[in-house]
C-alpha cells in the first residue's frame, strides 16, 4: 500500500517538474535556445537543422507534446493518489 502512494506522489512530482520546464521554455526563448545549444540530447537536431531551426521545431512540436505528456502524468498521479486515499 505504501509503495503505491510513493509511486503516485513521484509521478505527480515528475509531471509538475516537466510542466514547469515546458512553461519556462515557452515564456523565455533564451532559456530554450541555451538549452538546445548546450544539451547533448539536442545534438542531432543542432547538427541536422542548426540552432535557430531546432528552436523553432521544438517550440512548434516538442513543447506541446511535452505539455500533453506532463498533464497526463499529473492526471495519472492525482488519479493514483485518489485511489490510494479511498482504499485507506
Amino acid at each position: 500500500m505504501e509503495n503505491s502512494n510513493i509511486f503516485a506522489i513521484f509521478v505527480l512530482i515528475v509531471g509538475i517538474f516537466y510542466l514547469y520546464k515546458i512553461i519556462r521554455s515557452y515564456k523565455n526563448p533564451e532559456y530554450l535556445k541555451k538549452y538546445i545549444e548546450t544539451s547533448p540530447k539536442a545534438l542531432i537536431w543542432r547538427k541536422k537543422f542548426g540552432v535557430e531551426k531546432a528552436v523553432t521545431i521544438t517550440r512548434k512540436y516538442f513543447l506541446p507534446l511535452g505539455f500533453i505528456v506532463s498533464i497526463g502524468l499529473i492526471s495519472y498521479g492525482a488519479y493514483l493518489t485518489a485511489i490510494s486515499m479511498s482504499l485507506l
